[in-house]
């Protein structure tokens, strides 16, 4: 039951029961050409169906012994093998021209191939591959040579079993899939992965379903770029958060995002909008998108402080408002921002621990690495046994000194 190929070929005996005719006859002998054991699963299926009925109903009678093969019918099995290692060594010698990229060498190839054994996918599957390299203008035929060789599956597995294998018609399935990836035709690109891995189901058919997905949310995302919406949309929240009425705004900087995500402003926007809603962490994710679309885009900074001053991270907004103000120090939010991070830390450290805000600390990775650093270590143990020694290695060493006052902002540290 480990055998993913024989189980897949037993689902697909499973679903045959809608089947009528000469199209299920077909397919079954597909099945039994392709895997023998078929036809013991089904002997065995049989024979449990024999079992649950009466038992008054005799054994079934044993299986004729297989006839020897006759003298006339070896010398036609030695010919077809030998066609098919001609064709097979042209399919080679095809390939290699095709690397080449001589493509009209390596269409004659194949065709000579075809010439010893027509009814292979594999040689037609090949000349569809040259075709597409020859240029888009080639598309259509690959197309309509797929389509045709999909409907003639059953014909070519009856004249040549194996010549349309469950895996040569999932190759098939995967050359229109490429042609309408190509062509940024991706919900049929989709269908055709999709009906690959019901033939074949792998790991790189799969692996190349979900690019396919990712390739069609992306072309969607592009195609519905417009800056002339997005700025009336940006407009428009605009309005609304004037009003106060900051679900609208943030509905629409949300639709003047789609229009155009590449504009640093509406992060900002929508970032205020939320941080009004009191949504904070959501807020910083925007304000950090902004930033990297634009790294001198001072306003940001001025509202992830306030976003980590709400949030009581006085570190980060210290820091938030120290990088605003690095590029313009008379910015005036920036200077009045940090002003009231810096009182709002000598508050706390006159009244008792907070503990929300120890908590957004010490869950914060830098504090973390801070506190684990062995050189902070020895100095908190230092300051607790001996606080003027402390005092003159915080003097003494700039580094310990910045990590310090992250650590008294953080409330981590306190002084009185």
């Amino acid at each position: 039951m480990k055998d993913s190929k024989f189980m897949q070929r037993i689902n697909a005996l499973m679903g045959m029961s809608s089947a009528v005719g000469p199209l299920k006859e077909q397919m079954l002998v597909q099945l039994i050409q392709e895997d023998p054991r078929v036809l013991e699963a089904m002997a065995a299926a049989q024979g449990l169906l024999v079992t649950r009925g009466s038992d008054a109903q005799p054994p079934p009678a044993p299986a004729a012994t297989p006839a020897a093969p006759t003298e006339a019918s070896l010398p036609k099995a030695a010919e077809e093998s030998s066609e098919q290692k001609q064709a097979d060594k042209l399919k080679a010698e095809g390939n290699r021209l095709y690397k080449k990229r001589k493509f009209s060498e390596a269409l004659e190839m194949y065709d000579k191939a075809l010439e010893r054994v027509p009814d292979d996918l594999t040689y037609h599957n090949n000349k569809c591959a040259v075709w597409m390299e020859m240029g888009e203008e080639n598309y259509p035929k690959v197309l309509k040579t797929c389509e045709d060789l999909i409907s003639q599956r059953y014909d070519i597995n009856s004249r040549n079993p194996g010549g349309a294998s469950f895996e040569k018609v999932a190759k098939v399935y995967l050359r229109m899939a490429s042609v309408f990836e190509k062509q940024e035709r991706f919900e049929e690109a989709i269908a055709m992965y999709n009906k690959a891995l019901t033939e074949d189901n792998n790991k790189q058919t799969r692996n190349a379903l979900r690019e396919a997905e990712r390739a069609k949310e992306k072309f969607e995302k592009a195609r519905y770029v417009d800056p002339q919406k997005a700025e009336e949309h940006r407009e428009k929240g605009n309005t609304f958060f004037k009003a106060n009425d900051m679900v609208a705004a943030k509905q629409e900087y949300d639709e003047a995002i789609r229009r155009n995500p590449m504009d640093a402003r509406l992060y900002s926007n929508r970032a205020a909008a939320l941080t009004k809603l009191l949504a904070y962490p959501d807020a910083l994710r925007d304000l950090d998108e902004c930033l990297k679309l634009e790294p001198t885009f001072i306003k940001a900074y001025s509202r992830k402080g306030a976003a980590h001053f709400f949030m009581k991270e006085y570190h980060k907004a210290l820091e938030a408002y120290d990088k605003g103000l690095a590029l313009d120090k008379s910015n005036e939010e920036c200077k009045k921002g940090k002003e009231q991070v810096l009182s709002k830390i000598m508050e706390t450290q006159s009244n008792d621990v907070d503990e929300e805000q120890v908590q957004h600390a010490m869950a914060d990775p830098e504090i973390q690495r801070m506190l684990h650093d062995p050189q902070v270590r020895l100095f908190l143990r230092t300051l607790e046994e001996n606080p003027a020694e402390g005092q003159k290695a915080i003097q003494s060493d700039p580094r310990l000194r910045e990590i310090v006052s992250k650590l008294v902002a953080a409330g981590i540290i306190r002084t009185r």
